[in-house]
């Protein structure tokens, strides 16, 4: 049995998620074994429900960064900033 691991770091919604749904659906149809990792598993419970899909917990940082990139002006500033 095949195993397809889809991952998901983009977008807060399900919009982007749904598109996956009947892909998904045909997978499993087929007896393929289907993993979703994510940073927000609860989305992605509520789109792929009843599908037999397993979820798998993705590494997120939650605290902002130390140092924080500074806008670049133009690309002379890139070359300079070292």
């Amino acid at each position: 049995m095949p195993r397809i691991l889809f991952t998901w770091e983009l977008g807060r919604g399900l919009g982007h998620l749904l598109p996956h749904r009947r892909t998904v659906e045909a997978l499993r149809e087929r007896g393929d074994e289907v993993f979703f990792a994510s940073r927000n598993l609860q989305a992605m419970e509520k789109v792929f429900v009843g599908l037999g899909v397993r979820y798998l917990q993705a590494p997120f940082k939650c605290s902002p960064p130390t140092h924080p990139i500074e806008k670049t002006v133009a690309f002379a500033h890139v070359r300079t900033d070292r």
